[in-house]
């Protein structure tokens, strides 16, 4: 046992009675044990999964999200219009998302778990961080004290984007290209 998990056992006591809390104290100090290089490692073994071309098919609550936003009428209706592609790349520890359409284009690159100054596709300057969680590639935004949710979830050849901010709740789904 390392001095970590020996230190922590007695503090932890009260987690004894439950078969679950103990599981997680275990996953904890399991990964703490890790070299974080290694962890770094599994993080990008897992976006291996969203690399590649994803063609937007359909989407749900588009509208209602961007007027969440703020984003004007006119815009909306474009945005609204428009199927853009994502393209999804690794440079070694850098990832980067790329979306294109006949409007507009944006690019932005990132390390996972670091926080990024980002200009969204609709102007707002925001502080982004994106992490791996539960296979899936969480992506939040936070800006004048609101926040939103991007995450992508890999299915096959299936991506889904769900979009959150506040009670709004819009789902994006993409075909990988051949």
């Amino acid at each position: 046992m390392n001095k970590l998990s020996a230190a922590c056992l007695p503090s932890l006591s009260f987690c004894r009675s439950s078969a679950l809390a103990w599981c997680s104290l275990l996953t904890l100090l399991q990964a703490l044990s890790h070299p974080p290089t290694q962890l770094l490692c599994v993080a990008a073994n897992m976006v291996e999964a969203f690399v590649g071309t994803w063609n937007l098919k359909e989407s749900e609550k588009f509208d209602d999200y961007m007027k969440e936003l703020g984003v004007g009428f006119a815009t909306r209706k474009v945005g609204n219009f428009t199927k853009p592609t994502t393209i999804i790349s690794v440079d070694g520890d850098k990832v980067t998302v790329k979306t294109q359409s006949a409007i507009k284009n944006t690019e932005v690159s990132f390390k996972l778990g670091e926080e990024f100054d980002e200009t969204t596709a609709d102007d707002r300057k925001v502080k982004s961080i994106v992490t791996i969680e539960d296979g899936k590639l969480v992506h939040i935004q936070r800006w004048d004290g609101k926040e939103t949710s991007l995450v992508r979830e890999v299915n096959g050849n299936a991506l889904t984007l769900t979009l959150k901010l506040g009670e709004v709740v819009c789902t994006r789904r993409y075909e990988k290209a051949e």
